[in-house]
């Protein structure tokens, strides 16, 4: 990846001296302690374009796992959702049958109490119209 370039002091030096305006001996030291203060590892503007790639393809590979992962778990969960709303309406189906028995037990009890009352009632009446 980086790759070994020649670092030309001198040509830097003579740079620094005539286009800066720096004195032949600062520009020497400038110079050298650049090349010293880099060590060599420069690296080039195609080498910058060969790592923004493989970066660019390594946060690709990311988001297709990620992706992947996001519609496995979407699957996963679809399916717990799924399989309680099935438990949901086995139970609503269980209550709506006990609703049905206890409105037809009210309804039967309502009957019973309304033919008491009227035997009472008509017991009543016959009593009063004896005595």
């Amino acid at each position: 990846m980086a790759t070994a370039m020649i670092y030309d002091t001198l040509k830097l030096a003579e740079q620094l001296e005539h286009e800066a305006g720096f004195d032949a001996a600062r520009a020497r030291a400038m110079a050298r302690i650049l090349a010293g203060n880099t060590g060599g590892n420069l690296v080039t503007r195609e080498d910058l374009l060969i790592v923004k790639g493989e970066l660019e393809a390594a946060i690709q590979g990311v988001r297709s796992d990620l992706d992947a992962e996001i519609e496995r778990l979407s699957a996963k969960i679809d399916a717990k959702i799924d399989g309680k709303i099935g438990g949901l309406d086995s139970k609503i189906g269980r209550l709506d049958t006990k609703i049905r028995v206890l409105y037809w037990m009210t309804g039967t009890t309502l009957a019973g109490v309304a033919t008491l009352m009227g035997t009472a009632i008509t017991i009543a009446l016959h009593i009063m119209h004896l005595g």
